[in-house]
């Protein structure tokens, strides 16, 4: 299994997201806003990690994902809406990203 990780700007995303996930001939790639808080980078690409691991466990398709985040535009995070397709492998990916930043606090 390969696992890439990079931090692009905004607008290299593939859509209005601060992170994404997908799995190309490449394996699984992760992307995440480019900022100025490496910790900020690291939580959200952990938070991409789960739910894509938790999506992929439970069938749900990079394809669904993406359909329903930009069939909602007006949703801050599209995830946390009960009919999205990956809430409850959203609010799981939360709890670990929780908890890595509560972990986090002790080394700064």
């Amino acid at each position: 299994m390969r696992i890439t990780l990079k931090s692009i700007l905004h607008d290299e995303q593939r859509y209005d997201t601060l992170g994404d996930w997908f799995h190309d001939e490449d394996g699984i790639q992760i992307r995440v806003d480019e900022m100025k808080d490496k910790d900020e980078e690291i939580a959200f690409a952990i938070h991409e990690l789960v739910e894509y691991w938790f999506c992929k466990k439970s069938g749900i398709t990079d394809t669904e994902v993406v359909g329903f985040d930009k069939n909602h535009p007006s949703l801050t995070e599209p995830g946390e809406n009960e009919k999205s397709p990956y809430h409850d492998q959203h609010f799981a990916a939360n709890k670990v990203e929780k908890m890595f930043r509560e972990q986090l606090k002790k080394f700064k």
